[in-house]
């Protein structure tokens, strides 16, 4: 082969390698810009999370309607309870989580603190049946009150959500003696704006006094809370351990005899 003919496939051995090295070139820039114009478009991911060991203490109040001698009396119930525990979250490459104005992009690990509050109001009937089971069931309303804070690295955020909305529960309960029963209550919260709770209950119940009861057990809460307007992460929380509440409940009127 003469030089000539030398010199001209080397020097298109040279092109074809500038133009390969151009093309895997763009093709690499084009999968950035897909992957950030994909980030950007995306919806943040849901800050989910599980606690396994929160205390819940709890402050219930009760006052009897009707008379003393009523067989399945009513009660107007309020009781007070919080929640508060932490988790970490990781996020994989191209996930993102939003809390107002805060963005944190994976991958990474972001930790959340939490803090559950919540109050209701409302009626409250336990059924005795022939044997020592009793059968109960409350309906109401609850307002809660939702306290979270993200952080990653330098970056920290907080947000406070609210909801008001009904709450039903039902409770199966056994008498082992006249003062301490052992019981299951399931309580369902269905909250404006987008707030769904649910929280289940084992545990016993010991009436010290006819107007001081204690009450402790363990609970199992979900929490799952939505934005409407997707631009901030959705929410879902899940948490359990041990509860203690303090029961109060105010004497029942006697039944007035015959003058």
């Amino acid at each position: 082969m003469s030089p000539s003919l030398h010199l001209r496939h080397d020097e298109q051995c040279h092109a074809d390698g500038i133009r390969r090295r151009r093309a895997s070139g763009s093709e690499l820039l084009a999968v950035l810009l897909l992957a950030v114009a994909s980030s950007c478009e995306a919806s943040p991911e849901v800050i989910r999370g599980e606690d396994r060991d929160v205390f819940a203490p709890r402050l219930r109040a009760s006052l009897p309607l009707g008379d003393a001698g009523d067989d399945d009396p009513l009660e107007l119930e309020l009781e007070v309870a919080n929640y508060a525990g932490d988790f970490t979250q990781t996020l994989e490459p191209f996930e993102f989580i939003q809390l107002d104005d805060l963005r944190i992009d994976g991958p990474g690990e972001v930790e959340a603190e939490f803090v559950l509050t919540t109050a209701s109001l409302g009626l409250h009937q336990r059924i005795d049946t022939e044997s020592r089971f009793s059968l109960g069931w409350a309906a109401g309303l609850e307002v809660s009150r939702l306290d979270i804070e993200v952080s990653s690295g330098a970056l920290t955020e907080s947000d406070l959500r609210h909801a008001l909305g009904p709450r039903v529960a039902v409770e199966l309960a056994f008498e082992l003696r006249e003062e301490l029963e052992v019981f299951a209550r399931h309580g369902v919260f269905l909250g404006s704006p987008d707030t769904y709770l649910t929280v289940l209950d084992l545990g016993a119940a010991w009436r010290a006094l006819p107007s001081l009861g204690l009450i402790a057990g363990w609970h199992f809460t979900y929490l799952e809370e939505s934005d409407d307007s997707d631009e901030r992460s959705r929410i879902e929380l899940r948490s359990s351990g041990p509860f203690v509440t303090l029961a109060l409940s105010l004497p029942r009127r006697r039944h007035a005899g015959p003058p």
